[in-house]
């Protein structure tokens, strides 16, 4: 279930605003279009829960916000 997940992540970082955040800049990054968005979602919040947010791929999703067309 995906709570199990968001609690884990929320070990990581305590902040759950900062949490969506994150998780929503990676969900956006990680993405692929033949993958369910939900899949992806649960994916990113792994990788947060397991600690996989120091690199700097990761710093850069927190840091910047992606480009929208407008």
């Amino acid at each position: 279930m995906r709570s199990e997940f968001v609690f884990a992540a929320v070990k990581e970082i305590e902040n759950r605003f900062m949490l969506c955040r994150v998780a929503s800049a990676s969900a956006r990054r990680l993405h692929i279009d033949s993958t369910r968005p939900s899949d992806t979602i649960n994916k990113s919040l792994n990788l947060i829960a397991a600690g996989k947010t120091a690199s700097p791929d990761a710093q850069a999703a927190i840091a910047e916000p992606l480009a929208t067309s407008e």
